[in-house]
């Protein structure tokens, strides 16, 4: 794990809130100078902490459908399993993946634009893999609630919802989708950059950028964090519910909201009832976490099972590159 302190800490959930904001005015809230920001934002990149940036883009807003994928594999020697994520990661749909300990072994997000796009995805992986496919879940992702990482600071400094949820597609310009594309692949960006690459005016850049902001297709600009070498594990916790009312689902959901070390809870049709992604440091901390949620909630609680992310495979936010 490096050794990084408070100030790198504030530094990267400044980043993560907002990673298009000025360096003066990062340097401000952190009351630390303008020169320090940009050398610990480089150390930073150089430690592997920060990975890269990216714009959080709504893309159900651009008729996209977000399939979760569970696959569970047996039977197989390492080539064959080796050519089976080399298969998933460079399938374009594919915008999310993981490796992952527990009920099953791969984690990834298709983004169709068809219940028949994913199907005949399906058809296709199990027709070439059937033989180390043991089972697999999908379900079609309806909502996201997104919060941002206060667990970096020890504290939930304040609740922010970025709601992903079904809605009509939008029609966008070309030159919507080239912003869109360039900003997805590094939020970071220098205005003048952005403007070369896409080919407009840096005014009209700044113009659609708000737009796209207002209607909620990109959702912010954050950064690439990589949890494990800050020393923390990414689990996702599963939860069937039971007799339940709306009001007990809502105490549910502000009682996870309020947990520091939660970054997302995800709903969808034909999984769980919640998929809670939660950052903590160990087993322990988990355990600790499991009990004071069902201490809290057994009565609806129906069942629940944990997985743990350990290798990231792909994410990326636009399908199609």
């Amino acid at each position: 794990m490096n050794n990084i302190d408070l100030v790198d800490r504030k530094l990267l959930l400044e980043l993560d809130s907002n990673c298009r904001q000025s360096i003066k005015a990062i340097a401000k809230k952190l009351r630390i100078s303008r020169t320090v920001v940009i050398y610990r934002i480089d150390r930073l990149k150089q430690q592997g902490i920060i990975r890269g940036s990216f714009a959080e883009i709504n893309n159900q807003a651009l008729g996209y459908l977000n399939f979760r994928i569970f696959l569970k594999v047996g039977n197989y020697d390492m080539q064959q399993y080796g050519t089976l994520l080399k298969y998933l990661s460079s399938t374009k749909e594919m915008i999310w993946g993981f490796r992952v300990l527990g009920r099953w072994d791969l984690d990834f997000v298709f983004a169709a634009k068809s219940v028949l796009e994913l199907d005949s995805f399906k058809n296709a992986l199990l027709l070439k893999f059937n033989s180390i496919i043991e089972d697999y879940d999908i379900a079609l992702v309806t909502h996201s609630y997104i919060y941002p990482r206060d667990y970096l600071v020890g504290a939930r400094i304040k609740v922010i919802r970025k709601l992903l949820e079904p809605k009509e597609a939008m029609r966008l310009e070309d030159s919507d989708m080239r912003l869109i594309k360039c900003l997805s692949a590094d939020a970071m960006m220098h205005i003048i950059d952005i403007s070369k690459k896409t080919r407009l005016a840096i005014n009209t850049v700044k113009r659609r950028m708000r737009y796209l902001e207002s209607k909620n297709i990109i959702l912010g600009y954050r950064i690439f964090i990589d949890t494990n070498k800050l020393g923390y594990n990414y689990y996702k916790l599963h939860l069937g519910l039971r007799r339940y009312t709306v009001q007990d689902v809502n105490k549910l959901q502000t009682f996870l909201e309020y947990k520091e070390s939660v970054v997302f809870i995800d709903k969808s049709l034909g999984g769980d009832d919640l998929e809670v992604e939660i950052h903590l440091k160990s087993e322990n901390e988990y355990a600790s976490f499991l009990e004071e949620l069902l201490n809290n909630f057994s009565a609806i609680i129906k069942d629940h099972f944990v997985i743990r992310f350990y290798e990231e495979l792909v994410f990326r936010y636009m399908p199609g590159e």
